[in-house]
């Protein structure tokens, strides 16, 4: 995938890894990850395998239809890297989502989180999120920032672009 390229990331030297794709939708970017086992957090899983023939989440190793907010057991303490692409600000707790990828995320993981920044709610973002929220948040989770970089504003429209996260275990 384009994407995962331009972040510097390479499909091959997963082999052995776990890697939790959350808010994945109906087709696994994280496929690209040659050699990982797969775990998917999407709280419209169960529909997209029903109804979405062209879906590809029965490829995952596990899939857990539940939304970022709610956390999974099987989960804690797996994750060598975590993923999440314009999924979290379609969510309706940042905060909690940020607690449960903490939860997952082994010591020595690593988790990119990307999203558009949303200054005025509507009915696909309900929250606000700007930078000086989600570094709060990010710090009272317990994780410090490694990098971020300026990404693509997800859905085309005017307004704040997505921010790249890239967050360790403090």
């Amino acid at each position: 995938m384009r994407d995962w390229k331009i972040l510097g990331l390479e499909p091959t030297g997963w082999e052995g890894k776990f890697i939790i794709d959350v808010g994945a939708g109906s087709r696994l970017r994280s496929l690209y990850f040659e050699g990982a086992k797969l775990a998917v957090l999407e709280p419209l899983a169960d529909r997209y395998m029903s109804e979405v023939e062209w879906h590809d989440l029965d490829k995952a190793d596990e899939v857990y239809s539940l939304p970022a907010e709610q956390f999974v057991p099987e989960l804690e303490g797996r994750g060598d890297f975590i993923v999440s692409i314009n999924a979290l600000d379609h969510g309706f707790n940042f905060e909690q989502g940020i607690q449960n990828i903490r939860r997952y995320l082994k010591p020595d993981g690593t988790a990119l989180l990307s999203f558009d920044m949303h200054d005025v709610p509507d009915s696909m973002h309900p929250l606000v999120l700007n930078d000086e929220i989600v570094r709060k948040i990010f710090e009272s989770a317990g994780f410090e920032i490694e990098k971020t970089e300026p990404g693509r504003r997800y859905h085309g429209a005017d307004g704040p672009g997505a921010i790249h996260y890239w967050l360790r275990p403090v």
